[in-house]
């Protein structure tokens, strides 16, 4: 599903593939947990009970989430549900990096190193020089980014092929890297290390705080003010570009693994035995927040000030949503309803996707339904095959649809649909005859 404002067939389309098509893997032995709501967090259903280490987010509703055993998670929908996507793995996952629905990496334990370009429905293996374990990502661009991991291993890739980087030392495990652009970048690992680059890698000096204590998660929310964070409830700030980098306190004793920003004010860290930590002042004071787990939390997404994402152990994924309302100084105008935009197609090669010899299907009943599966409403798709349901409540709603005999759903089905304010949310529906009939397993409402 899309929020974006819809511009043309193809585009209203764009995302919806690889959702639909990732619902076509069959996930044995997963078990799905409702959703519960613990103050402003709420657990979403992961699907699975593995530990998570690394989440991502494009925005508010499309995110990726991964683990041990190569589990892959992807949404589309703000977490409300969540599918497998194929990874061919059982190494654990430890970083994620999407540039955005179909184009992304993934790296982990024993050297694993894989790229999409079609979203997760298949991945090319990159063959490292070293089968170490590898623990974090960063890019700039598609064709500029970094790799780290055990050993002092550091890899540069160039847009064609990875290529080792030296750092002063060999024996440092490196946790974390982040580059703000294609020359300035930093790593962090055991021991207290920091290591600093402003030439992209091709050489790098150490920044020396004087600490012991490994270091896990790394955040520039500007340009010279920059955190990292790690075991014992370590918090290192450096205002300088990490020139100089102070101890800062954190109000707790338990290890710290991750740290995001969304803006120069607003951050949050998390770590284990369900420790998390909320900033609004820049990092200058830290409270701590209580999201109602105790499971070591792993991995921290921050696209928006109204949420964010938690990964970790034990299939873990919590969505924090902010109650409160922004202060400005002239009235904010009150958000208008919603709308869905349901396509329906003749699927005839069964893919899941709409392709360009296959046809909308139009003059087909549509039914509207809440959360509650109380009908609503029904239209007919039109010409273009849309059924379009205007001037709706934000929330969740169902839609059905009369099949024709002899066809079957390609898509998820019934199709669920989270409506926002003032936006279209655009689904996608295709219809096959039974030959070319695809297992898809009944979507249900949170």
């Amino acid at each position: 599903m899309n929020r974006h404002p819809v511009r043309s067939l193809r585009m209203r389309i764009l995302c919806v593939p690889l959702l639909l098509l990732s619902l076509l893997i069959a996930v044995g032995g997963l078990t799905t947990a409702g959703p519960a709501a613990f103050g402003d967090w709420t657990r979403q259903p992961s699907r699975t009970g593995a530990d998570l280490a690394a989440v991502q987010f494009l925005g508010e509703t499309v995110g990726f989430a991964g683990g041990d055993e190569g589990v892959l998670l992807f949404t589309t929908v703000g977490g409300l549900d969540w599918v497998g996507l194929p990874t061919g793995v059982t190494a654990r996952i430890e970083a994620i990096h999407f540039f955005d629905n179909t184009h992304g990496w993934i790296a982990g334990t024993n050297g694993l190193l894989r790229r999409t370009t079609d979203g997760g429905l298949s991945w090319q293996v990159v063959t490292t020089l070293m089968p170490v374990d590898l623990h974090a990502l960063s890019f700039v661009a598609p064709d500029q980014g970094w790799a780290v991991g055990d050993n002092g291993t550091l890899y540069h890739y160039d847009g064609s092929q990875w290529q080792p980087q030296t750092l002063p030392t060999v024996n440092t495990h490196l946790y974390d890297i982040l580059f703000l652009d294609a020359q300035r970048g930093w790593a962090i690992g055991t021991e207290g290390s920091i290591f600093y680059t402003d030439n992209g890698g091709a050489t790098w000096i150490i920044q020396t705080i004087g600490a012991t204590q490994a270091l896990y998660g790394l955040a520039f929310p500007q340009g010279q003010v920059g955190f990292a964070v790690g075991s014992g409830g370590v918090i290192l700030r450096t205002t300088n570009g990490g020139l100089i980098w102070q101890w800062w306190p954190s109000g707790v004793s338990t290890d710290l693994y991750d740290i995001a920003f969304t803006d120069p004010l607003n951050g949050w860290i998390v770590g284990a035995d369900g420790v998390v930590l909320r900033t609004r002042d820049g990092g200058q004071t830290w409270q701590r927040d209580n999201p109602g787990t105790g499971f070591n939390l792993r991995a921290v997404a921050f696209p928006t000030l109204g949420r964010a994402w938690v990964v970790g152990d034990g299939g873990v994924i919590l969505r924090w949503q902010n109650p409160e309302s922004t202060p400005t100084p002239t009235p904010t105008p009150t958000p208008g309803p919603g709308s869905i935009g349901l396509f329906v197609f003749q699927d005839e090669n069964g893919n899941g996707r709409f392709d360009a010899a296959e046809m909308p299907w139009t003059g087909l009943p549509v039914t509207l339904e809440d959360a509650q599966g109380q009908s609503l409403t029904t239209m007919l798709t039109n010409d273009e095959g849309f059924a379009v349901f205007a001037a709706l409540t934000p929330g969740l709603y169902r839609l059905t649809v009369s099949i024709p005999p002899d066809y079957s759903p390609t898509t998820p089905y019934p199709v669920v649909v989270e409506v926002f304010a003032d936006t279209r949310t655009d689904a996608l529906l295709g219809l096959a005859p039974p030959q070319h009939l695809l297992f898809l397993p009944q979507l249900r409402l949170p």
